[in-house]
């Protein structure tokens, strides 16, 4: 998962964020942290987001309380906040998507499993309209995009339910189980490997 985030982010985007030994990391990995990892048959990661309710620390209330000028931002649990999200862009097209909807479609089961009822995120502003946008999410966003030494960013969130997970599962053709909570005494989640017959 960290040697995944290292490509995305530190070797594709060139983000200033911390690495080691070909992976990637940041101040918001602690335990109250969860994390989404899509592993394909091979047991190579293909996908992972990173998911904090609101009540604790969290990127965008740290790190760019700016970006929210209309809407004020959540400091509670029936929040979270979904961060470093992405898929291998090596991937052909159609399984990047297959991947993006299943990584998706695991965000907001988690979401719904855990109380949450709306999901947060930082973002391009591109992403944000082609992919966010795009899948058919209800974005409301705290304010206007702006530039950072490391881009041009966009805050804002979108409610989740199990109306919203099943909408996402019918319209991109995707069956079967694919948030799968591990068992309680690993705190950390994932998304379910491919060799299980979960069809995206």
């Amino acid at each position: 998962m960290h040697r995944l985030r290292h490509a995305l982010y530190r070797q594709g985007a060139d983000w200033s964020v911390p690495e080691h030994l070909g992976m990637e990391y940041d101040e918001f990995d602690t335990m109250t942290a969860r994390y989404l990892v899509g592993i394909d048959e091979t047991g190579t990661v293909r996908a992972q987001s990173r998911m904090i309710t609101c009540d604790q620390p969290y990127m965008l209330a740290q790190l760019w309380p700016e970006l929210a000028q209309s809407v004020p931002l959540p400091r509670s649990a029936a929040d979270a906040e979904g961060s470093r999200t992405g898929v291998d862009v090596t991937l052909p097209v159609e399984e990047y998507r297959r991947w993006f909807f299943k990584l998706l479609i695991a965000n907001v089961e988690w979401a719904v499993s855990n109380g949450v009822d709306r999901l947060s995120f930082v973002t391009y502003q591109r992403v944000a309209q082609k992919s966010m946008e795009g899948a058919g999410l209800s974005v409301t966003y705290y304010g206007p995009t702006m530039s950072f030494p490391d881009g041009r960013f966009i805050a804002g969130y979108f409610p989740v339910s199990t109306h919203l997970a099943h909408d996402l599962r019918r319209r991109n053709g995707i069956e079967g189980q694919v948030f799968v909570p591990l068992p309680k005494a690993t705190p950390l989640p994932a998304v379910a490997q491919e060799d299980r017959h979960e069809v995206a």
